[in-house]
This record gives C-alpha cells, sequence and structure tokens, in this order.
C-alpha cells in the first residue's frame, strides 16, 4: 500500500490516512506525492521572482557604486528639486495674477465675469462670447481686464502643467530599477531641468502679464489727496 499515492482509493483510503496521521506524529510529513511536488514548484518561482526582483533593483545599484554616476544620479535629483519649487512659486505668482485680473473684470447683469475685447464684445472664463447688447449693460470699469490678458494667463498656467510633467517623467526615469537612465541621461536631465528652473518666471513675465496686473491692481485705489 503507497500511502503518497495522491488518490488511494476503497478501504485503503482510510488506512492510509491513518498511516499519513502516525507519520506525521512521528516527525514526517503529512502530504501526498502530489503535494510534494507542488510545494517544490512553488518555491522554485517564488525564488525565481525574488531572484529577478533583486536583479532589476541591484542594477540601478550596481550603478550607484560608480562615483561619477552617483554625483550625475544627486545632482540630477537636486536640479529636478529646485525646478519643481520654482514652478511651485510660480504657480503662486500666477494666483495672484488670477485675483488680479478677476477683480478687474467686467460683470454682465447675472453676476458672470466677462473680459472686454477690441471688437466691443465681451468673452466669459467659460469661453462665451458676450454681445455688444449685454456688453452695454455689464459694468465695465475702467481698464477693465481684457481678453488677451485673461488668454495670457491661461497660457501661462498650461506651460508651467507642462513643465511640472517634465518633471515627473525625470523623476520616473531617474529612479527606475529596471532601466536606469545612463551617466549621458543624467546630465541630460539636469541640463533640462536647469532650463524649467528659470522658465517659469519667464513664462509669467511674457506678454507683459506682470506690468498689466500692478496697473490693476492700483487703478481702483483712492485718488491722491491734494498737498
Amino acid at each position: 500500500m503507497d500511502i503518497y499515492a495522491s488518490d488511494p482509493k476503497g478501504s485503503d483510503k482510510d488506512r492510509v490516512e491513518l498511516a499519513r496521521i502516525a507519520i506525521a506524529e512521528n516527525g514526517g510529513q503529512i502530504i501526498g506525492a502530489n503535494a510534494q511536488d507542488k510545494e517544490r514548484r512553488d518555491d522554485i518561482k517564488r525564488k525565481h521572482e525574488q531572484r529577478a526582483f533583486l536583479e532589476r533593483v541591484t542594477e540601478l545599484q550596481k550603478r550607484l557604486r560608480d562615483p561619477a554616476y552617483n554625483a550625475a544620479w544627486i545632482a540630477a535629483g537636486n536640479a529636478i528639486d529646485r525646478a519643481q519649487a520654482a514652478i511651485d512659486q510660480a504657480y503662486e505668482d500666477a494666483e495672484i495674477q488670477r485675483e488680479a485680473l478677476e477683480r478687474n473684470a467686467a460683470t454682465l447683469e447675472d453676476g458672470r465675469l466677462v473680459f472686454v475685447r477690441d471688437d466691443g464684445l465681451g468673452e466669459t472664463q467659460s469661453g462665451e462670447v458676450i454681445s455688444a447688447p449685454d456688453m452695454a449693460k455689464a459694468h465695465v470699469p475702467d481698464n477693465a481686464t481684457t481678453i488677451e490678458q485673461w488668454r495670457e494667463y491661461q497660457k501661462t498656467i498650461k506651460t508651467l502643467g507642462d513643465n511640472s510633467d517634465a518633471l515627473d517623467k525625470m523623476r520616473t526615469k531617474r529612479t527606475d530599477p529596471n532601466d536606469p537612465p545612463s551617466l549621458e541621461d543624467l546630465e541630460d536631465m539636469m541640463k533640462k531641468a536647469e532650463a524649467l528652473e528659470n522658465a517659469p518666471a519667464q513664462t509669467v513675465l511674457s506678454g507683459q502679464v506682470t506690468s498689466d496686473i500692478s496697473a490693476l491692481m492700483t487703478q481702483n485705489a483712492d485718488a491722491p489727496k491734494p498737498l
């Protein structure tokens, strides 16, 4: 009688089970041949997965042992962090601009903000064109925010978003354990990040937005008192 048979039949079944229990109680294994084979396969698979994972992680660690690569890897990370900080600051500056643009925008009878156009029409934040008769009923402050100024602000926000996305891609590539960047990739990454670090200020200033905002923020102030 094979007590390790995977599927004992008939009267042997109970005897086989008792024999297995007895072996287990004496330090043996209470498993059949198929179960043993499955355990071996699972163990081999588990070791293979662990080895593959370690090999992926080790590829980046192996490169980081090279002093030149390690220095470039750290420098690229620092450049990315500085660029992100500059973009975050530009977002804060753009928020101040948005508030100023909206504060000096024309207002329709229903309370919606509208930006004036050169053709006498208006345009809302959502892009709806407002007719001349409706604009005639709107409250339009002196030197009201123009649609060009609003579009310049929207362009700024989009550019900042694109720059931030580019930094995210750099971060992903830089820390890829399976396919880490080459030394040349890191140097290129650092140059691009440094360029993006300076880009936000130029973007926010483009189209004379800053000077326009300064005028908008002061034009409604109280008139100077006579000396």
